[in-house]
């Protein structure tokens, strides 16, 4: 897909506060532009979140939004760490997909999403649960799995070795 798209929408631990496009080496390439939602569920999988579109659903999916400064190079940084192959779709565990998002004012954008590339899982493994606000930041938090990356245990600055990460079996994707 090479559609002229340069900005992200980020609904797990590519957000803000997670510290991983710092850990992608990104950071420098991408800039926040506020946070939006699109029409969709959002489930914890354990480890990770997945999401996935449900225009005529009554659920939402929050998260950020980011411009690309360089699309291309961030794109093929992320498909990668998303285990995304867009020329093998089928085994791909996520899908890099163009969704309408609306950012907190109203105003649209379309941008890039990392969905769910198996759905049908969804409905059918007992571990996945779905995250009712859509809002995977305020579910870790109300889980206490959530520490803002460069905070320690005390919230003092520190590294993220010295335990500033989000407390996560794993941390990756969305």
């Amino acid at each position: 897909m090479s559609l002229m798209i340069d900005k992200l929408f980020a609904y797990g631990t590519l957000m803000r506060g997670f510290g991983l496009t710092r850990e992608l080496a990104v950071e420098a390439d991408i800039q926040y532009l506020g946070r939006g939602r699109f029409a969709g569920r959002l489930y914890d999988l354990g480890p990770y979140p997945a999401a996935i579109e449900d225009p005529s659903g009554p659920y939402t999916v929050w998260g950020d939004v980011f411009h690309l400064l360089d699309p291309e190079r961030v794109l093929r940084i992320l498909d990668e760490f998303e285990g995304c192959d867009p020329t093998m779709p089928l085994s791909s565990l996520y899908r890099r997909c163009p969704v309408d998002v609306q950012f907190e004012d109203g105003s649209p954008v379309r941008a890039w999403a990392y969905l769910y590339a198996r759905p049908d899982h969804l409905r059918n493994d007992p571990g996945a649960v779905l995250i009712p606000s859509g809002d995977y930041r305020q579910y870790v938090r109300a889980r206490g799995t959530l520490r803002v990356r460069g905070e320690g245990p005390s919230g003092a600055r520190g590294s993220p070795k010295a335990g500033g990460e989000v407390k996560s079996p794993r941390s990756q994707h969305g």
